[in-house]
């Protein structure tokens, strides 16, 4: 999937701590903290 293929990206939830996404049929899940944000992508 590229941006091109994705019509709209929708806010699923935000709060202080974490905003979570929707593009089509992926969540993505962003931390306010970019340091816990780098270890969950290494596990």
């Amino acid at each position: 999937m590229t941006m091109a293929d994705v019509e709209k990206v929708e806010v699923v939830v935000a709060h202080d701590e974490r905003a979570t996404l929707r593009a089509g049929d992926v969540f993505l899940k962003i931390d306010a903290d970019q340091l816990r944000t780098v270890l969950r992508s290494r596990r």
